[in-house]
């Protein structure tokens, strides 16, 4: 199972520190390992889940790979509101 799952655009699941050393130390290209697709950081998408992450971002942040390169915490998802939550905090801003 991957650590700190992400997903690429084009499709490919990695763990999130495999597809950071990719992108910053093994390539010198912004490539996906696997189709050769562009990647950018902030574009890959976290996977959520029980039991795929390594815990608190405390344990993420600024960790050390083997290849002594300190690997950020992977990007956040990109969540939006849905139009019930914006309609309920509409409302509970004009309750009193």
């Amino acid at each position: 199972m991957a650590k700190d799952p992400v997903v690429t655009y084009c499709g490919h699941l990695f763990c999130w520190s495999c597809l950071y050393l990719w992108l910053h130390v093994y390539s010198n290209k912004n490539e996906c390992p696997v189709c050769k697709g562009e990647v950018q950081d902030a574009d890959v998408i976290p996977i959520y889940g029980h039991g795929n992450s390594s815990g608190s971002k405390d344990q993420t942040t600024g960790k050390a790979s083997e290849s002594g390169v300190r690997i950020p915490p992977r990007p956040h998802g990109h969540r939006f509101e849905s139009a019930r939550q914006r309609s309920d905090r509409e409302k509970s801003t004009f309750e009193i």
